[in-house]
């Protein structure tokens, strides 16, 4: 992953990761990793993705979720995301 999309929807907070700034980290096994959602099962979680951190919060820790939702929707940037990349919407 690449600092872009965060540049887009402008968040320059998010990045990169750094002390003061949203740390939002997936640690996963390359060698093991698979995503099982398909259109006719689509809410499936992938397989060898050992922790996700959001925030600074684990929300997956041991390949287990643990509960924590430090996140929120970033559906409200997308006008963000699309006048900096100089879409318009159809």
């Amino acid at each position: 992953m690449t600092s872009l999309p965060a540049w887009c929807f402008g968040q320059i907070e998010r990045d990169h990761i750094a002390e003061g700034t949203f740390g939002d980290i997936t640690v996963f096994d390359a060698q093991t990793i698979i995503d099982r959602a398909s259109c006719e099962n689509p809410h499936q979680y992938a397989i060898g993705v050992d922790h996700v951190i959001v925030n600074g919060v684990f929300v997956i820790e041991s390949a287990s979720l643990t509960g924590g939702k430090p996140g929120y929707a970033a559906a409200a940037l997308t006008a963000t995301f699309l006048s900096i990349g100089g879409y318009t919407r159809r």
